[in-house]
């Protein structure tokens, strides 16, 4: 019996796309600056930002964005039962009415505790009312994990990613199997991608093998109210895919073994067939550092003082690493999964979208011949452990 045509969508949904930051936070003077309002202007909110140190010189700095206008006082949201309501300002802070907002809609911290030490959750509808609360609770070089939305721009033909704080709450060290543990420092995102057979240009298995690392062109669905035409902006109000570009990299450039297992990951996610559009869910590192190199060369002298257990190789690369120029990047690592009654499934589906909802739609004024429940399923996806995404391909 034949297998039932799958009608392909010719038009983008947004999928996921958040980000997760564990580290020391950096606040910087007038990092919180609380409640802003220019004279004679309506649109009372706050504009604040602050850094994430995830170590090795990698700082990841997200914001706090939002407000209210004072000539209608209201507040915007979805509730529990998917309606969009307006909340007048004055009632923002009465519990019923918060808990009838959508968990995704609301912004959380978590820095006080109870009488039993557990840390207690603050929920909040405005982000002036979360950014006031983190003014008087949180420090600089406080411990932190920060969740948010990653949201994208375009700008002057680039596109941009902005991280749209969520949650923040304080990180200590807890017990675990009688041993004393605290989580990791990271900084990483979830996010839907797009590719087709381009995204893989022809040659690309020497440029691995030359350089240690690929960087793979793909696109992520996201909504686009307006765009920038002439000296005007036209609206767009449609999903559409924007430009982006995601790192492989080998940890050891030089080890054989690793860059033929890359190029097994490689073709693996991103190598896809003509006519075919992938939609992928990936966790992707977050670099905001420097390029660094060490050079490092043992000589004989070196290697007596590693053996006398006066240093280690680790701590001779450290003293002789070289920072080279700020970096912005994207590293692959992993695939997102998912637990189901069938088992753990990677989120890849090769059957959702036509080639044509790829095709960005002409925008009135643009020349033809111009070149051109976000954490509602949280707990069903699983982490897949790096030993255990490299048991996937025979170890590395």
């Amino acid at each position: 019996m034949a297998k039932e045509k799958v009608e392909l969508l010719t038009e983008l949904k947004q999928g996921a796309s958040q980000f997760t930051l564990v580290g020391k936070a950096v606040i910087k003077d007038g990092a919180l600056k609380g409640v802003l309002q220019k004279e004679g202007k309506t649109w009372r909110h706050v504009n604040s930002s602050f850094g994430v140190d995830t170590g090795d010189g990698n700082s990841v700095y997200a914001r706090i964005w939002g407000g209210y206008k004072t000539d209608k006082p209201t507040l915007k949201r979805w509730n529990s039962e998917n309606e969009f309501i307006d909340i007048a300002w004055n009632d923002r802070l009465n519990e019923s009415i918060v808990e009838s907002v959508r968990d995704a809609e609301l912004f959380r911290a978590g820095f006080e505790k109870d009488a039993e030490g557990k840390l207690i959750t603050k929920k909040f509808i405005s982000e002036i009312d979360f950014e006031e609360y983190l003014r008087e609770h949180l420090a600089d070089g406080m411990k932190v994990r920060v969740r948010g939305d990653v949201e994208y721009s375009e700008y002057n033909e680039n596109v941009n990613r902005r991280y749209n704080i969520k949650s923040v709450y304080l990180v200590e060290a807890y017990m675990k199997d009688g041993v004393e543990t605290i989580a990791e420092d990271t900084a990483f995102i979830k996010q839907t991608y797009l590719f087709d057979e381009d995204a893989l240009k022809k040659g690309w298995e020497r440029e691995l093998d030359k350089n240690g690392e690929l960087v793979v062109p793909v696109l992520v669905p996201s909504y686009v109210s307006n765009r920038k035409v002439g000296d005007s902006y036209v609206d767009v109000k449609k999903t559409l895919p924007l430009s982006q570009a995601i790192v492989v990299r080998a940890k050891d450039k030089t080890d054989e073994a690793e860059i033929a297992m890359k190029k097994k990951i490689i073709e693996k996610f991103f190598k896809v067939k003509k006519g075919t559009v992938r939609e992928a869910q990936l966790i992707i590192n977050i670099n905001e550092g420097y390029e660094e190199s060490t050079g490092v060369e043992l000589n004989d002298e070196l290697r007596e003082l590693i053996e006398m257990g006066v240093m280690t190789e680790e701590d001779i690369k450290k003293q002789v690493t070289i920072r080279g120029n700020r970096i912005s990047e994207l590293v692959f690592k992993q695939p997102a999964v998912r637990k189901t009654d069938d088992g753990i499934v990677i989120l890849i589906d090769d059957a959702k979208y036509a080639p044509e909802a790829l095709i960005v739609p002409m925008i009135d004024g643009e020349d033809d011949d111009e070149d051109d429940d976000a954490y509602a399923n949280e707990d069903e996806e699983v982490n897949l452990g790096d030993d255990a995404f490299a048991e996937m391909f025979g170890g590395i």
